[in-house]
């Protein structure tokens, strides 16, 4: 069974021992005034799952929803998306909920009595072709027995589908107790175009907290999770790394056990989508950043063609009044005697040892004959 699928079913198990422990009982008032939230989303034709979120203005949290309905009009998506309510075979692989229906660009589904835990998820895909930038808004609204209808508007909009990938570099990380780390978590992009931002969740376990208050992360009323939004822009084919240190070792960890972290991560834009920011208390002290990942090692280059490294010049030389025709004249241009530092127009003359010249003439003359072997060798790779 693939790795995909037994997540599912787990996800699947869980939900059916989750909705067993909240069975329907008297406990469950009539709904008070409720919100229905729908982000904006960009759709692949690899689809998107959309979060349908019913909440309690007041906060509440144990009330049902009887004769509940939803419906979805997809009209002005219809030519490049569509929409479905999925539900899970026993592999855990979605399939439309059989308690939907279709009637042209509107599906409706009849959810029967529906509680505070929320709504199916709802699955937006592209359709095979459909150009990049395109946008409609789909209306979902949710009815029920004492309220009135709950309407919302989310845009969608056809998305490049790109490919981030995030690892861990094979680096030993170590540190004592109380003291931050910098985890050795790279992105990659994997894709042949550049994507404008990421975003990372960062999750420390097993002895490790998170660290810092960095201004483009956001953190819950707990120590061991944190959002952080890069606004980097990862080039096709460069792999960035982690700037900073996001995480500590536990005070109380225990020595000799390893401690663990977990790095999801999203594209910028599919991370705005969840709002999420919204519910974080922001950080106010630096920034965690993604950067480059240099080269391990650096390569030493060589220049096998030599015939293309030397190059020579010259010097027309003129009689000059009053001197012989390679005398350097005895006033420099401009008036002021040589050699005294005047500047009339003209530069001081200065002389150049003998030496110098000497050594640099036999310089010349060694690279010219490595480049003269160079370009034999070179060429006597390619005649016979």
């Amino acid at each position: 069974m693939s790795v995909r699928r037994q997540v599912r079913r787990g996800l699947i198990a869980l939900t059916a021992v989750v909705v067993a422990a909240l069975v329907p009982t008297a406990a469950y008032a009539a709904p008070p005034a409720l919100v229905l939230t729908v982000h904006d989303g960009g759709v692949p034709e690899a689809g998107k799952w959309f979060d349908l979120s019913l909440s309690a203005k007041d906060g509440s949290s144990s009330w049902r929803l009887d004769h509940s309905k939803l419906v979805v009009d997809t009209s002005e998506i219809a030519d490049f998306a569509t929409a479905w309510v999925p539900n899970f075979d026993e592999d855990g692989e979605p399939y439309p909920a059989k308690y939907c229906s279709s009637a042209g660009s509107v599906l409706t589904c009849d959810l029967g009595t529906t509680y505070s835990w929320g709504l199916p998820y709802l699955v937006v895909e592209a359709k095979k072709g459909a150009e990049p930038g395109r946008s409609g808004r789909i209306t979902v609204k949710v009815t029920g027995d004492g309220i009135d209808p709950l309407v919302a508007t989310p845009k969608i909009t056809v998305a490049d589908d790109v490919d981030l990938a995030v690892a861990v570099a094979e680096t030993v990380v170590t540190g004592r107790p109380g003291q931050p780390i910098s985890p050795p978590v790279l992105v990659t992009n994997k894709g042949d175009k550049p994507v404008d931002g990421a975003a990372l969740r960062l999750v420390g376990y097993s002895g490790l907290q998170r660290f810092n208050n960095y201004t483009n992360c956001g953190y819950d009323k707990g120590d061991q999770q944190m959002y952080c939004r890069f606004d980097t822009v990862l080039a096709p084919g460069a792999t960035y790394q982690l700037e900073g240190r996001p995480l500590a070792i536990r005070g109380n960890a225990t020595p000799g056990e390893a401690a663990g972290y977990a790095a999801i991560l999203f594209t910028g834009d599919d991370f705005d989508e969840t709002g999420i920011m919204s519910a974080l208390t922001k950080g106010t002290e630096g920034v965690l950043r993604l950067v480059p990942r240099p080269s391990a090692l650096r390569v030493p280059t060589t220049d096998s063609n030599g015939e293309n490294n030397i190059a020579f010049g010259h010097v027309d030389v003129f009689d000059v009044p009053g001197g012989g025709p390679s005398s350097p004249p005895s006033t420099p241009p401009g008036g002021g005697s040589a050699g005294s530092g005047q500047h009339g127009g003209g530069l001081p003359v200065t002389g150049l040892p003998t030496g110098a010249i000497a050594g640099a003439g036999a310089g010349l003359l060694v690279l010219g004959g490595v480049g003269f072997l160079l370009a034999r060798r070179r060429r006597a790779r390619f005649v016979a």
